[in-house]
Formats: C-alpha cells, structure tokens, sequence
C-alpha cells in the first residue's frame, strides 16, 4: 500500500493516482534499505565554488518502458519550465540513469559517475522529488531552521522504523532517524530561500505514525505537495546561477 491522495485539482486533467504526494511511506517508497548518504545541503555547494553543468545528461536503462519514460520526461518539463537547466538523452555515462532497480518504488542514489534513478512508483510527483535530489536538492524539512516550522515526533519517528523493519530485516533505526534530523548552520545553506512547507522536497505524513506536525496547523496538509514550489524553482536557480548567465 502506498499513502498518495489525489490533488483533486488536477485529477480532471492528468488522471487519478499520476500526482502523487510526497510521503515517506512506510512500504516502499524511498525505504532507508535504498537510502543513499543524502546531499547535507538544501541545495549541495560546487567543489571549488565551481558551478556545475545547467545541461542534465540522461540515460534510460534498457529495463524502463515507454510509460515510466514519458513520466520522467515529464518531471525534466516541470524543472526546465521556470529555470535554466536542460536535460538532454544521452549514453550509459548520462550523469542520471533512469530505470527500474528495483520494482515499486522511487528512489534517487549516487554512484561514481552520477546518479540512479528508479522510477518503479510511477507518480509524477515522487518522480519529480528524486530527480530534484539529482539536481542537487535534500529535504526541506532537514533545514537548520526546520524546527521553527515542524515539531518531529521521534517516538512516531521510531514506531514507524519498526513497522518497517519488519519487512526489511537488517535495517538500520539510525539510518531511519537521520531522514528526519534538522542539519548544522554548516551543513546547510539554504540561499536565502525562506521555508516552503509547499515545497516538493518536503515530506508529508503517512495516516499513521505520522512523524511531523507544522506548527501552524494550517499547513499541515501543505506539506507532502507533488507540485514544485516557486521557491523550489527559485533554489535551484540560485544554486544553477541561472540569472549570472
């Protein structure tokens, strides 16, 4: 069972169960047995404070099928819509490889010459929130400032481990925890973009265990949106250097 509920604004026009909402979701999406060492940035600082290519170079594995590759496409049209990046088909040493690495769900991991995607979940928002890790994006709700915005609940946190580790044996709780740490004024630079519950790189709540409550209860049904944000977009083109071009 995976806990995505319809944007019921867009259902007339892009299909039922396609947006997804972002939860972490206690079967199968994004499980810590998949979790890579996440980016420690809101946005991940150049080497050398040299920007990195605005052009994506993508592959898709020989496993992936036409559906899951227009849904892809789809999430590169919503991130190239409002900043400067584009995305381009290229070969196995494409710096995102898309496909299924393992069936069901949607998970971003780096390797030595850039990053896995799988697209095995099949919503077009979670596909959307792992390419933003591609693009160099960690969670909003792991902002040094996070908790001016979200109490975490750690005994949710930890119930929600064990409700999982049942069905993955030899997962770690600490690797689990780390997904809801706020991260260091060091570890974190958020260019100056203020907290966006909206954003698509924050996690929602599950209906049960549910790990985070806003602090203004009226965006609790904010966050976990399958939407980019303005401030989304505006992060990535501070990060990219989009208006020193």
């Amino acid at each position: 069972m995976r806990w995505f509920t319809l944007i019921s604004l867009f259902a007339t026009c892009i299909g039922e169960g396609i947006l997804g909402r972002i939860q972490y979701d206690l079967s199968s999406e994004e499980t810590p047995a998949q979790l890579e060492p996440r980016f420690r940035r809101q946005a991940q600082k150049w080497k050398n404070g040299k920007v990195g290519s605005r052009t994506i170079n993508y592959w898709f594995n020989n496993n992936i099928d036409p559906d899951s590759q227009a849904m892809f496409m789809a999430a590169t049209q919503a991130w190239a819509k409002d900043t400067c990046l584009k995305f381009e088909y290229g070969n196995s040493d494409g710096s995102v490889q898309v496909g299924f690495y393992s069936r069901g769900g949607c998970y971003h991991q780096t390797h030595s010459r850039g990053s896995w995607l799988n697209v095995g979940c099949r919503t077009l928002g979670q596909i959307t929130h792992e390419l933003g890790h591609a693009l160099g994006l960690g969670h909003t709700h792991n902002r040094h400032d996070r908790d001016n915005y979200i109490m975490v609940d750690w005994h949710n946190v930890d119930a929600g481990y064990y409700h999982i580790a049942r069905m993955n044996p030899g997962m770690k709780l600490e690797v689990y925890r780390n997904q809801f740490k706020a991260m260091t004024t060091a570890q974190n630079d958020n260019y100056d973009v203020p907290y966006d519950y909206g954003s698509i790189m924050h996690y929602g709540v599950p209906p049960i265990y549910p790990a985070m409550q806003t602090r203004d209860p009226n965006y609790y049904r904010t966050i976990g949106s399958g939407l980019i944000s303005f401030a989304d977009y505006l992060m990535v083109n501070k990060h990219y250097k989009c208006d020193g071009m």
